[in-house]
């Protein structure tokens, strides 16, 4: 995990009452400093490894990044490649698949996406408004 040399994507832990679409986009930012929404039609793979004699499962997702934003007590150094780079960068075989497996999603995918999220997170707002009977504000 600290392995300054280990190329990987950012994942971690499913907090309670998450989904793991929401535990991707979570991570995201708080590991790579991405707000990002993801594709929540279907994740684009699985990956299982052994981690200090645990089995551990893990359900990627592809998504938009729509901004950086400032990070805080991450100690892995992130950088910004070309998706050739990355193909490149990468240590595991696995994840040099799901990085292809994300480059078939078309920008219409993804936008289609973002908008159904985005009028999604609105309603839910208005809904959570209507409910106190005050105006209140969610942000992602």
């Amino acid at each position: 995990k600290d392995n300054p040399e280990t190329y990987v994507f950012p994942k971690g832990h499913i907090e309670a009452g998450e989904e793991s679409w929401e535990a991707a986009e979570r991570e995201t930012r708080e590991e790579a400093g991405i707000d990002a929404i993801a594709d929540t039609y279907a994740p684009i793979g699985l990956t299982t490894y052994l981690y200090n004699g645990e089995h551990i499962t893990v359900e990627w997702w592809s998504g938009l990044g729509r901004h950086v934003i400032p990070q805080e007590g991450e100690t892995r150094r992130i950088r910004w490649v070309s998706w050739q780079e990355a193909l490149a960068q990468l240590t595991y075989a696995d994840l040099r698949v799901l990085l292809h497996a994300a480059l078939c999603h078309t920008e219409s995918e993804m936008d289609e996406a973002y908008n159904t999220k985005a009028t999604a997170q609105s309603t839910e707002r208005e809904e959570n408004a209507a409910d106190t009977g005050g105006l209140g504000t969610a942000g992602r």
